[in-house]
C-alpha cells in the first residue's frame, strides 16, 4: 500500500491512498469537512478563546483522519495477528486522546476548570539524619501567592470525573466506565510499565477494545450537539 502524493506550493500533501496492485481508490474526510463538524460543539466563549480552539480543533481533525486511515488499514490489509494487535492499540491510544481533548474542552468551555491562586518557587532538602537506625530526610516545597489564578493541569481521569458529575456530555450518555477503560489502556503507549508477567499487548488489545473506542467516538461525535452538521455520515467507520 502507498500514498499517492502530490505537491502544493512546496508542501507534500496526501489526499488519496491506493491499494497496490488495485485501482480502488478510497479519500479521507477532508480537514475542512471535520473541522467544520468538530466547530459544532468547539467554540470560543468566555472560558476558552480562539488561541487555545484553533490548535485545539486542528489537533483532533488529524487525528481523527488518521484514525480513518488506520481503520482502513485494518479492513483491507492482510497481516500478521501481532501487527493487527499493534494497529488496534494504536487506534485506541489516538482514539482516547480524542476523547481527552474532547473532555477537555467540555471542563474548561463550561467554567469547570481548577484554578488556584499559589504557585511553586522552590524546593528545600534537609540534611538527612536519623531515627532508630534509618536514614531519613525531608523536603519542603515553597509557594508564592499570586496576584492571579493560575490553571492546573487536569489529568484524563480528573476530566472524565468532571465530565461525569457535571453531566457535560447530556443525560443520556452512559459509557463512562468504558473510557476509563480505555484511559488504563491508552497508558500502555509506556511499554516498559508493566505489572505481571501477562501484561502485554497481546493480552491487553484485541476485537472487544476496538469495538469499545469505535463505539465511544461515534457516540460522541454523532451525538445533540452534532445533530445539524452534513458530516454525520463520515463517522460510519465507527460503527
Amino acid at each position: 500500500m502507498y500514498c499517492k502524493l502530490k505537491k502544493t506550493e512546496g508542501i507534500i500533501l496526501s489526499d488519496t491512498l491506493t491499494l497496490k496492485h488495485s485501482k480502488e481508490k478510497w479519500d479521507a474526510t477532508s480537514i475542512s469537512s471535520l473541522d467544520s463538524h468538530i466547530s459544532f460543539l468547539i467554540q470560543e466563549n468566555e472560558y476558552i478563546k480562539i488561541k487555545e480552539i484553533h490548535p485545539l480543533k486542528k489537533n483532533i481533525s488529524y487525528n481523527l483522519q488518521y484514525l480513518q486511515f488506520l481503520n482502513r488499514v485494518i479492513d483491507d490489509i492482510s497481516m500478521s495477528n501481532v501487527i493487527y494487535v499493534q494497529n488496534i492499540k494504536s487506534f485506541l491510544v489516538i482514539g482516547s486522546s480524542i476523547i481527552e481533548s474532547i473532555f477537555y474542552y467540555l471542563v474548561v468551555s463550561s467554567g469547570n476548570r481548577k484554578t488556584v491562586n499559589f504557585k511553586s518557587i522552590n524546593k528545600v532538602k534537609s540534611q538527612e539524619y536519623k531515627i532508630d537506625s534509618k536514614v531519613y530526610n525531608n523536603e519542603i516545597e515553597i509557594f508564592e501567592k499570586t496576584t492571579h489564578q493560575l490553571n492546573t493541569q487536569m489529568t484524563f481521569d480528573r476530566l472524565i470525573k468532571i465530565v461525569k458529575s457535571k453531566k457535560l456530555l447530556g443525560e443520556k450518555f452512559k459509557r463512562y466506565a468504558g473510557i476509563k477503560k480505555l484511559r488504563q489502556l491508552r497508558n500502555k503507549i509506556h511499554i516498559h510499565g508493566t505489572e505481571h508477567y501477562f501484561d502485554t499487548d497481546w493480552n491487553n488489545f484485541s476485537n472487544e477494545e476496538y469495538e469499545l473506542i469505535k463505539g465511544i467516538l461515534f457516540e460522541i461525535f454523532t451525538s445533540k450537539p452534532f445533530k445539524e452538521s452534513k458530516y454525520l455520515k463520515k463517522f460510519n467507520f465507527l460503527k
